[in-house]
């Protein structure tokens, strides 16, 4: 007897470790969703879950539109209010319905925020349906999520999602050190749901949508041009104007305000889309607000060229604008409450620390670069090409500073890890030669400064070349923070060691 329970546990033990290798392999395997800098949404879809009960207050919902565009940290620093983002890449309505009914088992948000680029056509693919639900945890909300997903994409099957190992197996040759988001954005869940970016979109042609809260005679002296006036409204596919229905009933069933928003955009977003999305807010008494209006996009003190990443998507500053005023509507007409709560309070220093990186790529002056690269904390790797035994002495200065010590006369390579100054340094007649690894050994580097054929300065990143192999001390920078090669630059020595990009 004693000898037959003794197998029956083996055979239970055996079957635990079998289980926990298959969900731990199928989470390396999953699709991490990296979108942008830090932002995973497996990662944030998975720390919503730890998020203490009833603390989310306002919930937003979306494509990237919207985990782009409302940033909760800035509106808890701005404001006061506790929210959260469930937006995910090309969410549909009917996407953004499953995760606000799953939202709803452990949160009562008063407020739910629904940007709406996608209202008027249902464009995720199966990709972006796959990277939306494989993170959301297995409940009867997941099981019709994935029946309505099987039904659009037939190369879905409820077994991809139960079992991913079998979906990605191929993946096994392909994984990178984004398949392994490091401990200390998995354990804060910081940007909790919102991806910063910092490209700015530069000069593009921009035409405001005259809304009906406009004034009409500040139009003429605005100084902004508009799309064409019309009647016309977009009409929303049949499972667009379902899924809103429901979201509607929703909000409505738990007494959660719903409000409907459109941020910045030059793409896809015209007076046709205006108008039926005021007229859906109009018909069921909600709150519309289009951000790409003037009496919106003047009080933001908005600049497209400067506030977006692209013709789509905000970026850090222009999330802060966004979460500015909107944060000022949701308090003065829909009752926001603001609460201090140590979930926002413990990673507003991250949210600044990714902030103040992301400026670093618009520093033009040397000597400034140099000092903000040994104020942070950064992964930093040095080529030089051809010597550089002229650079000025005040950059020279702020380069030992960093804990670049020896003479860049002739061949040199270092990497440097400035928050710990833990440093390699070569220099060489005919070659230097630094390689390692970072990101807890992850991801490796190799950087090479040797004459062949011609001087040549290479810094290879995970086996990415991202040296500019220009005359003088080519920089690339790493950061721990956004886990992402953040800059690539050169003091070139055949223009006075100006920084140039």
């Amino acid at each position: 007897m004693r000898g037959k329970t003794i197998n029956v546990l083996k055979i239970v033990i055996f079957c635990l470790l079998v289980a926990v290798i298959v969900v731990r392999t199928g989470r390396i395997l999953t699709i991490k969703g990296k979108e942008y800098l830090a932002y995973y949404s497996s990662v944030q879809h998975s720390e919503f879950y730890d998020m203490k009960k009833d603390t989310v207050d306002v919930l937003f919902l979306g494509t990237s539109h919207s985990y782009c565009g409302f940033s909760p940290q800035d509106f808890y620093d701005l404001h006061g209010i506790r929210s959260y983002n469930l937006g995910t890449s090309r969410q549909s309505l009917w996407l953004s319905y499953y995760w606000l009914k799953e939202a709803l088992k452990t949160q009562k948000p008063k407020i739910v925020v629904q940007e709406l680029y996608y209202a008027g056509g249902t464009n995720e693919n199966e990709a972006s349906v796959q990277e939306a639900l494989s993170f959301m945890k297995w409940s009867r909300n997941k099981a019709e999520a994935v029946s309505v997903a099987v039904g659009r994409y037939p190369e879905l099957s409820f077994k991809s999602f139960l079992f991913p190992n079998i979906r990605f197996h191929g993946r096994w040759s392909e994984l990178t050190a984004e398949d392994f988001p490091q401990q200390e954005v998995r354990d804060t869940g910081a940007l909790k749901g919102y991806a910063p970016t910092l490209e700015r979109l530069g000069e593009i042609e921009y035409k405001l949508i005259r809304g009906a809260a406009d004034e009409k005679e500040g139009y003429e002296e605005s100084g902004f041009e508009y799309q064409p006036e019309t009647t016309e409204e977009t009409q929303w596919p049949d499972l667009s104007k379902e899924y809103m229905d429901k979201i509607t009933a929703l909000c409505k069933e738990n007494g959660i305000t719903l409000v409907l928003v459109k941020t910045p955009t030059t793409r896809a977003w015209s007076t046709a889309d205006h108008n039926a999305a005021e007229s859906y807010a109009q018909e069921n008494g909600l709150a519309f607000y289009d951000l790409n209006t003037l009496k919106y996009y003047r009080a933001m003190d908005y600049d497209i060229s400067v506030d977006n990443k692209d013709t789509g998507h905000a970026n850090i500053w222009g999330a802060e604008k966004i979460a500015d005023l909107l944060g000022n509507l949701l308090i003065s007409e829909h009752n926001a409450p603001s609460i201090q709560d140590e979930q926002w309070e413990e990673t507003a220093v991250y949210s600044e620390k990714i902030k103040k990186e992301c400026e670093l790529i618009y520093i033009d002056n040397a000597e400034m670069y140099l000092k903000a690269l040994s104020e942070g904390d950064y992964d930093v790797f040095v080529s030089v090409k051809g010597g550089a035994s002229e650079m000025k002495e005040n950059l020279m200065e702020v380069m030992r500073e960093i804990g670049f010590s020896k003479p860049m006369d002739e061949f040199y390579t270092a990497a440097c890890d400035t928050g710990n100054s833990v440093k390699q340094e070569d220099t060489g007649k005919e070659k230097a030669l630094v390689e390692g690894t970072i990101h807890n050994g992850l991801i490796g580097y190799k950087v090479i400064s040797s004459y062949d054929h011609e001087d040549v300065a290479s810094i290879l990143i995970d086996g990415k070349e991202y040296s500019l192999n220009r005359e003088g001390v080519n920089i690339v920078v790493y950061s721990k923070t956004l886990q992402s090669v953040l800059d690539s630059v050169c003091l070139a020595s055949d223009h006075d060691y100006e920084l140039q990009r």
